[in-house]
């Protein structure tokens, strides 16, 4: 699943994923999605910790991913 914690086009699609987890699709994307919230709050908390008001999270956040996208 941690393929699927970005927008990766090359992950493993979530049906060969399944079958392999012996998951229905549904369960699979259900597992992806509270993976990728939980990942969300974590890397938010993470960010708190380094700044003083929530607008600077998202800034510091919106940075990071623009960073990253280079």
């Amino acid at each position: 699943l941690r393929a699927h914690l970005t927008a990766d086009k090359s992950s493993v699609p979530f049906r060969e994923m399944a079958a392999e987890l012996n998951m229905s699709e549904g369960a699979v994307r259900v597992a992806a999605h509270r993976l990728r919230r939980r990942y969300r709050e974590l890397l938010w908390d993470e960010i708190a910790q380094t700044v003083t008001t929530e607008d600077q999270i998202d800034q510091e956040i919106r940075d990071l991913f623009a960073a990253l996208a280079r």
